[in-house]
C-alpha cells in the first residue's frame, strides 16, 4: 500500500509539474517596459544628507545581447555627503522575467568585469514595511576594493535566491502575466566592513524613505 501512495505522489507530482510547463509555455502579456526618463525620475537626487555627484564608476553587467534582453533601463548614480563614505547606487529594472531571462546578481556581473568577490552573506533589510533577506558581499580588484548591499523583487517577492525567484515567475505564468523585475545595489569603498555595510543599510533606508508615487512601485511593486 505503501509503494503505491509513493507511486501516486510521483504521478501526481509530475502531472502537476506538466501542468505548470504547459502554463507557462503559453503565451502571457509582458509589462510595457519603462522609459529612462521615468527610472531616472523615480530615485531623488538627493537623499537626506546625499546629492547625486558625477563622476562614479559603477559596475554594469555587459552591453552584450543577453543583457539587452534581461534589462530595459539602468539608473547609475553616485551620491556623496558631507563627512559620510560615499556611495553608488545601481538600479537594474527588467519588464520580463521568466526561467529564460533572470536578475544577474553582483555575484555575476562584478567577476565579468574583472573584481574578485568574497563569499555572499545574508542581511535583514527593513525595507515598505516588511524585512527582507538582502545580501552582502565584498568585491576586490587591483588598487580598490568595495564593499556591496543589494536586493531584488521580482513580481511581489524579495528573492533570496533562484528557487524563490522561479516560484515567482511560476505564480506569475499561472496567472497569465510575466512578472517584471528589479535590482537594487548599492555599493562603497568605506572600511572596515561592518562600517561599510552600516553606511549601505543607513542609504538604502533613506532611498526607500524618499520613494514615492511611480518610483515606489517601481522599487518596491504594484502593491506598494
Amino acid at each position: 500500500m505503501a509503494d503505491v501512495d509513493r507511486r501516486a505522489f510521483v504521478v501526481g507530482g509530475l502531472l502537476a509539474g506538466g501542468a505548470a510547463a504547459a502554463a507557462l509555455a503559453r503565451p502571457v502579456a509582458p509589462l510595457a517596459a519603462i522609459s529612462q526618463e521615468r527610472l531616472d525620475a523615480s530615485v531623488p537626487m538627493r537623499l537626506g544628507d546625499y546629492h547625486s555627484a558625477p563622476g562614479f564608476a559603477a559596475v554594469l553587467p555587459p552591453r552584450d545581447d543577453l543583457s539587452k534582453r534581461l534589462y530595459d533601463r539602468y539608473l547609475a548614480r553616485g551620491y556623496v555627503a558631507p563627512g559620510k563614505p560615499p556611495v553608488t547606487l545601481v538600479i537594474a529594472y527588467g519588464s520580463t522575467q521568466d526561467y529564460g531571462l533572470q536578475l544577474h546578481r553582483p555575484e555575476t556581473c562584478y567577476p565579468a568585469s574583472g573584481w574578485a568577490i568574497g563569499e555572499t552573506e545574508r542581511l535583514p533589510l527593513a525595507i515598505g514595511g516588511a524585512t527582507i533577506a538582502a545580501a552582502t558581499l565584498s568585491a576586490e580588484r587591483p588598487g580598490r576594493r568595495e564593499q556591496v548591499l543589494y536586493w531584488t523583487r521580482i513580481g511581489g517577492l524579495f528573492p533570496d535566491s533562484d528557487w524563490q525567484s522561479r516560484i515567482e515567475i511560476l505564480r506569475g505564468g499561472l496567472m497569465r502575466q510575466l512578472p517584471d523585475g528589479v535590482l537594487v545595489r548599492l555599493s562603497t569603498p568605506a572600511q572596515p566592513r561592518a562600517f561599510a555595510i552600516d553606511t549601505l543599510v543607513q542609504f538604502n533606508a533613506l532611498l526607500v524613505d524618499a520613494l514615492a508615487g511611480p518610483g515606489r512601485q517601481l522599487l518596491l511593486g504594484r502593491k506598494a
